[in-house]
């Protein structure tokens, strides 16, 4: 049976040629669908990984501290800062003793101690009043808060009065110059810690600095102890922009030698007090500035007693005192929906809410800011700060830029940009807003200091753990496998603690829109955006890109399994009597049958073996991760489309009855015409009318690829390459590439050869009528058209096709209409008729070749040479591929 249908092969060289085009062409298009949807899911992981990183998986929280911006999944990036405790010592050791949890990092934000700094003072020594002004400058990297306060101080040779008081009069020197500081404090698992982000290898090499270590354990408060000691670690960066600047002025108002302060002030009170002070012009004779780096530097030196910027001994300190009062806990932001004033580019927006605080810190009194109050028990004894080490938060294994990582706030300052003012005029580009350092503002600085778990228990108590970051054994990048394990893991937290879990691998930032009304605590009113985490987004992106890369997959299948049905149907049409003779002569319609699944066979194991061949090129070439269930499944398909191609015309081969041997034509002929015959437009399309079955077909698998082709455009085109997106994570993203155009090309070839297949047979069945047209007195342009105006009826009703099932597809994926949007679905529409003309090229030249003579014989024509040169050709051809195979697989298991 090989041998027969090797010579069926031989005498048709015109079909095998356009047999073997295919079998290339689908080959070539499995292998590089297939073979790259390893590449596509890895391209698409790279890509969400990079543009947003994960240092953990889960990320626990205690009950009831969910917002609400989470009714849109989102959560704000101040969320983890912004909890104070919650979460019990006992509930964090059962979740490190659930099984698969490779990490569990606490983190508890404490909370703010305040501190006294003392700065140098003036070399004043000539008698007289002098007026100190002390500004503390604050900016955001917008606007600058000032905070004044204005004193008058007296210079002569009187002793002082001991007794005295006055709120703005003092002798000079009498009285420090100080300045009240915060820093906030965070206490960690040094163990858990180091392994998230490698703090133990942050440590700076400046005098005796060290980790954390086991000489650090915590003992418990002795009963009426005033103070506890702590070891801190100390960050050396701040990232707040602040000055202070001390100024002396000289006031022209006379100061005896012997007047005592009560004298002085009494008499001052007699001119107007500190208001006539105020109007009174003053020579400046002494300023001091110190920048925010000299600020913090003051404070660092003081409490570690080296210097941070030369690594040697600093005797000197700048503190007032040893120990620190913990007073205000950390607070979270509050926020309310409100309509974004741009939709398109910020789906989401949201007001910062303002509470109004009754300070007990500073003088300001009631003020306003964004986050309340919380002030510890003041029974608690004061922290004694140990010094044990700085650490450089730019050493440590995460991402320096916070729009690229999950939030960080122990380690990275939250970052906004202002882009509107508070009536929308844009700031272009968008400005960058800095943290101030305040307990009370929007941005607040990451923890300076940093202590153990252990340590801050003995003074807060179990509860102090404000957030458990996550990592979970076997969990490798973003794929369903992951997913579904973070989800398991993720419940039992819950069901076993009470505590809420959010999963952090699948998220994704999304720009939000921030409303920051005015307030005593922050210098700049208007809309900022943010990068907020858009829970399960990236997940979301992956599985829909995953489902639409399986999509256009199966539709270069569906269309190439036409294909083979088309070439099937066609090639039983011109062999129908040759089949019907082996009926007659004895053959069983079952061996029909199996002649014709044989051959599908043949072909479909020459696919595989072309397909194998150039993935394993593309495996060996590139260094793509190797999958052997892809690679094998890469050539069974293209087994299997031929065997699906072969199923309709095996059950019409077996309806062939030998008294089809006196028939011609079409499987169901009709000689009646649609349309009177009045010219070669009315002729073609009445031929391709009575041949309708056939060219349903060829119309199909042009019409398919075609509409995908269309939308595939109007996304590059109109909607620069991504639809319904504008920032990672948002809305459903369907992004174009070259693999999606390499699908649709493909299919459109395979479409081609179908057309080609098509109008080739209708030229080999009406050889006789085309010889007798030229007989009478047709041109061979008259000939010429008549077949192109096949292809151009079999283009044009599958461009109607297309363009419907473009506008279906297009209009499901984006509601509004637009005449861009119309003028360009019906340009695309041509694209379609491009093809069917194309396919009927090469018919129509073998068509203008036909002479009378020829057409009345009706033959084929076999020359020797050339069935030698076909013969030789097919077995190097296929020696050379099952070598190369041979050598392909050695190559990618050895």
């Amino acid at each position: 049976m090989i041998h027969f249908i090797w010579k069926n092969w031989k005498r048709k060289k015109e079909r095998l040629f356009l047999l073997l085009l295919g079998v290339v062409v689908i080959a070539a298009g499995l292998s590089y669908l297939v073979g790259l949807s390893d590449r596509n899911q890895l391209t698409i992981t790279e890509e969400l990984q990079q543009s947003w990183q994960s240092s953990y998986h889960i990320v626990v929280r205690p009950a009831g501290t969910r917002g609400e911006t989470e009714h849109d999944d989102l959560l704000d990036t101040n969320f983890l800062s912004g909890i104070s405790g919650g979460i019990s010592t006992a509930q964090y050791e059962q979740i490190k003793a659930m099984t698969d949890i490779e990490m569990a990092a606490p983190i508890a934000f404490i909370g703010h101690v305040y501190f006294f700094l003392e700065f140098d003072k003036p070399n004043i020594t000539e008698p007289g009043l002098y007026r100190f002004t002390s500004e503390h400058i604050t900016g955001d990297g917008i606007n600058q808060l000032t905070d004044r306060h204005t004193s008058y101080q007296s210079v002569n040779d009187h002793p002082g009065d001991s007794n005295f008081m006055a709120d703005y009069y003092h002798p000079l020197n009498e009285t420090p110059n100080l300045i009240m500081q915060s820093q906030l404090l965070a206490a960690i698992d040094p163990v858990e810690e180091a392994a998230l982000v490698g703090l133990d290898q942050a440590i700076l090499d400046i005098g005796n600095g060290r980790y954390f270590s086991d000489q650090d354990q915590a003992t418990p408060i002795a009963e009426n102890s005033y103070s506890y000691r702590l070891p801190i670690l100390l960050s050396n960066r701040s990232y707040t922009d602040s000055e202070l600047v001390y100024t002396y002025e000289k006031l022209e108002v006379e100061i005896d030698d012997n007047e005592s302060p009560s004298q002085i002030y009494q008499r001052l009170e007699s001119l107007g007090g500190q208001t006539y002070l105020d109007h009174l012009d003053g020579e400046p004779v002494e300023q001091f500035r110190y920048d925010d780096y000299q600020l913090f530097s003051y404070f660092a030196n003081s409490l570690s007693r080296y210097d941070l910027e030369t690594g040697e001994a600093y005797p000197a300190s700048a503190l007032l005192q040893d120990d620190f009062q913990l007073f205000m806990k950390v607070a979270p932001l509050a926020y309310e929906q409100k309509e974004s004033p741009f939709p398109e580019q910020w789906p989401n927006a949201y007001r910062l809410k303002t509470v109004t605080i009754d300070s007990t810190i500073n003088d300001q009194g009631r003020f306003t800011g964004y986050r309340n109050e919380e002030r510890f028990d003041q029974s608690l004894p004061f922290i004694n700060p140990e010094w044990i080490g700085f650490y450089d938060p730019s050493d440590l294994d995460i991402a320096q830029d916070p729009t690229t990582e999950l939030p960080m706030e122990t380690y990275r300052p939250i970052r906004a940009e202002l882009v509107f003012n508070p009536v929308l005029q844009p700031f272009n580009p968008p400005i960058p807003l800095e943290p101030i350092g305040e307990g009370y503002s929007f941005l607040t600085s990451p923890p300076s200091m940093l202590t153990t778990l252990d340590h801050a228990e003995q003074i807060l108590g179990d509860q102090i753990i404000s957030a458990i970051r996550i990592k979970v054994e076997g969990v490798e990048g973003l794929t369903e496998q992951s997913q579904a394990k973070l989800e398991q893991i993720a419940e039992q937290i819950e069901q076993q603690t009470g505590l809420i879990t959010d999963i952090m691998l699948g998220s994704s930032p999304q720009q939000t829109l921030v409303y920051l009304p005015q307030s005593d605590t922050d210098a700049t009113e208007g809309w900022f955006q943010q990068p907020w985490i858009k829970l399960g987004a990236a997940m979301t992106i992956f599985r829909e890109a995953t489902l639409s890369y399986t999509t256009i997959l199966l539709m270069t299948i569906a269309v190439a399994v036409l294909y083979v049905w088309a070439t099937g149907l066609i090639n039983l049409q011109a062999r129908k009597k040759e089949f019907a003779i082996l009926l007659a002569v004895g053959w069983r319609p079952r061996q029909v049958g199996k002649l014709l699944l044989t051959e599908s066979v043949w072909l479909g194991g020459l696919t595989a073996l072309i397909s194998w061949l150039i993935l394993g090129c593309v495996y060996w070439s590139e260094g793509v991760r190797f999958s052997l269930i892809r690679f094998v499944l890469a050539g069974i398909i293209g087994w299997i489309i031929y065997l699906l191609g072969s199923i309709l015309p095996i059950m019409i081969a077996s309806k062939i009855s030998p008294i089809q041997t006196m028939q011609h034509g079409e499987i169901m002929t009709s000689s009646k015409g649609v349309l009177p015959t009045i010219g070669v437009i009315t002729m073609a399309l009445n031929h391709f009318f009575r041949k309708w079955r056939r060219y349903v077909l060829s119309v199909v698998t042009i019409a398919l690829p075609s509409s995908l082709l269309t939308i595939f455009l109007y996304i590059t085109l109109r909607l620069q390459g991504v639809m319904y997106t504008t920032s990672l994570g948002q809305y459903i993203a369907i992004d174009v590439g070259p693999v999606h155009y390499t699908a649709a090309i493909v299919a459109l070839v395979i479409a081609l050869l179908t057309t080609v297949e098509m109008i080739w047979q209708n030229v080999s069945e009406r050889q006789s009528e085309l010889a007798i047209l030229k007989g009478v007195g047709w041109r061979t342009n008259q000939v010429r058209l008549l077949i192109w105006l096949e292809g151009f009826f079999t283009g044009l009703f599958a461009s109607v096709i297309s363009v419907v099932i473009s506008f279906c597809i297009s209009s499901w994926l984006e509601q509004a209409w637009t005449s861009d949007r119309i003028v360009h679905l019906f340009w695309t529409g041509f694209i379609p008729l491009v093809v069917g003309l194309i396919g009927s090229v090469i018919p129509a030249e073998r068509a203008v070749r036909l002479t009378p003579v020829h057409g009345i014989y009706s033959g084929y024509s076999s020359r020797a040479t050339l069935e030698k040169w076909l013969k030789w050709f097919a077995i190097i051809g296929i020696f050379a591929l099952i070598i190369t195979f041979v050598c392909m697989l050695f190559l990618l298991f050895l």
